[in-house]
């Protein structure tokens, strides 16, 4: 929940809410700004990264190598085909269902359901990030 306040004529700050109600924290999650969603794309570590890296989690990238945790694909592992924010959902490669017409789909999966085994490491920036 966003709430403004009026300081002068012309300026004004926003104040966000916590708030208990489900419905409440499904729409900031609906609403929330692309900036927002990145941070939400974050996936649990493996043992050996956590104790390489000294962190439990990580943003989740294209090329990623990871293992489905849970759902329907739970014990799978693959690497991520496509990040996207605006479903808030990773594609996996393998993890595919089929359509109606018989052809395969990827089927999206929730990113708190993967874990990373190994990280795509080209972009120097991550890198940084990563041992920062």
């Amino acid at each position: 929940m966003v709430k403004t306040c009026q300081y002068g004529k012309y300026h004004s700050v926003i104040i966000m809410e916590k708030s208990k109600k489900p419905g409440k924290q499904r729409k900031a999650l609906y609403q929330a700004k692309p900036h927002k969603r990145q941070k939400l794309m974050r996936a649990n570590l493996s043992e050996d990264l956590r104790e390489e890296y000294g962190k439990r989690s990580a943003g989740l990238r294209t090329g990623d190598k990871v293992k489905v945790t849970r759902g329907d694909f739970k014990d799978h592992e693959g690497t991520v085909e496509k990040v996207s924010l605006k479903d808030m959902r990773v594609h996996v490669s393998g993890a595919t269902s089929k359509k109606a017409s018989g052809m395969d789909r990827m089927y999206p999966i929730h990113p708190s359901s993967v874990m990373i085994t190994k990280f795509e490491l080209k972009d120097e920036k991550r890198r940084q990030i990563l041992e920062r």
